[in-house]
């Protein structure tokens, strides 16, 4: 598995630990900029994390359910991860959904 691999399903445990309805679904240019800004805080964020290697700065991003759920093992991820070089990351697209309840799963 390549490193964009890997990044991708830690994204998706990740941001997969939230437990919304999809009331609010946008796609790509449809999410209106403040969003998107700061969408792209947060993943500027975790490549950070993941590249220096700091499981604090990572477990800072992760939901209350996902620190509970792996905790400490997420760190055997993030060491797999930032072993390589990152230098840089693009999006492929980008997804926002608004839960209008809370604890139901969004696929």
């Amino acid at each position: 598995m390549n490193i964009k691999t890997y990044l991708i399903v830690f994204t998706v445990l990740i941001f997969g630990g939230c437990n919304c309805s999809t009331s609010n679904f946008k796609k790509d240019q449809i999410i209106d900029a403040s969003t998107r800004q700061e969408i792209k805080t947060l993943n500027d964020q975790l490549f950070e994390g993941v590249t220096e290697d700091s499981l604090a700065m990572v477990q800072s991003l992760m939901s209350p359910g996902l620190l509970e759920k792996f905790g400490n093992d997420s760190n055997k991820i993030i060491n797999l991860i930032s072993s390589r070089e990152i230098e840089n990351y693009s999006i492929l697209d980008e997804y926002y959904v608004q839960a209008s309840a809370t604890k139901i799963m969004i696929t």
